[in-house]
């Protein structure tokens, strides 16, 4: 697996990656899910650029995610509805969860003073969404998918 420096720090890690771990078998899915993780992946390796402006970063952040994000879960949510899948409610409350966690975040980084407070606090984001989405497609998304493979 190819990994990538994307933090300021000696250490490498794999994110946003897409390998085929991934895949849920709903190729719909699968295709929103590649694109969040490229939109992702594009704007965390901005954080490796000299002089980056945290704020402008938060603000592509915010975008990638409404353009990407919140598409993908109203979409999720309708096929959910079309095919009668009985966790809809706890999937739904999970995704306003994560809304609600990563305004919260996004905000606290914009709270704060200094240029490396803010670009650690930029990175924890980047690890919030990276682990959130993980558990996302691993766990919630591949058992929508599985509900769906089942039902033909």
């Amino acid at each position: 697996m190819r990994t990538i420096e994307l933090y300021q720090s000696d250490t490498k890690k794999t994110a946003f990656l897409w390998t085929e771990s991934l895949r849920t078998g709903h190729d719909t899915i699968d295709r929103q899910h590649q694109e969040i993780y490229e939109a992702l992946l594009g704007v965390s390796q901005l954080l490796n650029l000299p002089e980056v402006h945290v704020a402008y970063w938060l603000g592509l952040v915010q975008r990638k995610m409404e353009d990407y994000l919140l598409t993908h879960f109203q979409e999720e949510e309708r096929l959910m509805v079309a095919v009668g899948y009985p966790d809809l409610e706890k999937h739904r409350l999970h995704h306003l969860d994560f809304i609600e966690s990563f305004q919260k975040q996004k905000s606290a980084v914009l709270q704060l003073q200094t240029d490396a407070e803010r670009l650690a606090g930029a990175n924890r984001l980047l690890d919030f969404l990276h682990d959130w989405f993980n558990v996302e497609i691993l766990s919630n998304d591949k058992d929508l998918a599985h509900f769906i493979q089942n039902k033909k």
